[in-house]
């Protein structure tokens, strides 16, 4: 069937654009001392093997002339500073519990894009969606520094991208429009459910245009 047509009819020549930024709190991943030992095991076991493959390199420089030489001792020496950063971390939630990000969300007409600085798992993503007003909500992912933001059934699950060197944040924050709704996104059954307007949002604010953040 021809779209075209139908198209032409339903344009839209003064839609609305609205560009929010904001900065949002949001909590650590919490960990724990036998986190940080298994960290400890798993980050020797790997300068272990980066250890013995640069001294391999040296011993025998001529392998650098082979293809993707590299590979395997960059692997360990990347593995190795994963496992650092859970032992940093380990620390900084002492003092700092929760990490600042920059979230944008974007109104264009009846559509609305969100940034969040994320890989994010499914679970949220469609979450998110659920909880926008918008008629296509376009979830922009990793626009930050951010890494894996698993839900907590992977996190108990030990899923890939869920276990302590992979994740740094806790759980995620639905970024509604207007920022007045955000709320924490859980495994809730209410999700779903239909969102109204704030009692006191103006009769002009944009219908939810939601982002992701963790």
């Amino acid at each position: 069937m021809e779209v075209l047509p139908c198209a032409g009819k339903e344009i839209d020549w003064n839609p609305a654009l609205i560009h929010r930024v904001e900065t949002l709190d949001l909590i650590r991943r919490p960990l724990s001392e036998q986190d940080a030992q298994n960290a400890a095991s798993e980050r020797e076991k790997y300068q272990k093997e980066y250890e013995a493959l640069l001294r391999d390199l040296e011993a025998h420089p001529e392998k650098r002339e082979e293809n993707r030489w590299y590979v395997n001792i960059t692997r360990a020496y990347r593995r190795m500073k994963r496992e650092d950063n859970v032992m940093r971390r380990l620390e900084e939630q002492q003092t700092q519990p929760t990490l600042p990000f920059e979230v944008h969300v974007l109104r264009l007409g009846d559509i609305a894009f969100a940034t969040n600085p994320f890989e994010l798992y499914l679970d949220y993503g469609m979450q998110i969606k659920g909880r926008s007003k918008a008629t296509q909500t376009f979830l922009v992912q990793l626009a930050g520094p951010g890494s894996y933001l698993p839900t907590p059934r992977s996190i108990a699950g030990g899923a890939y991208g869920a276990v302590p060197s992979d994740a740094g944040t806790g759980r995620a924050v639905a970024v509604v429009w207007p920022f007045s709704r955000a709320g924490w996104l859980s495994n809730h059954s209410s999700t779903f459910a239909p969102v109204g307007e704030p009692a006191d949002a103006p009769a002009s604010e944009p219908a939810g245009a939601p982002a992701a953040t963790p």
